[in-house]
């Protein structure tokens, strides 16, 4: 899960487990900081509905969710183990 940034601190969760934190204590500008947390592949199920909760502590001033986030499949290197695009060209332009 990579994304972000949370205004101001975040605890992430991928089916009921924590998946990451990004707060004052690991980041003194974590209201800025983007998000890169690892879903580790036993917590996805595949083929079926997953939930993905970020619960968001907000100091003062406008907060919540202030960017975008993306879930990307990549093996333990990191590099792509699903790309829709790539499936497409190949389809397209045979």
């Amino acid at each position: 899960l990579v994304g972000g940034p949370v205004d101001d601190c975040d605890w992430t969760y991928w089916n009921g487990s924590k998946i990451g934190e990004t707060t004052f204590r690991t980041n003194p500008k974590c209201y800025e900081a983007k998000r890169n947390y690892p879903i580790p592949e036993k917590l996805v199920k595949f083929g079926a509905e997953n939930t993905l909760v970020i619960r968001v502590f907000d100091r003062w001033g406008n907060g919540g969710v202030t960017g975008p986030f993306s879930v990307i499949a990549e093996d333990a290197e990191g590099n792509p183990v699903f790309d829709f695009y790539e499936r497409e060209r190949a389809y397209f332009f045979q």
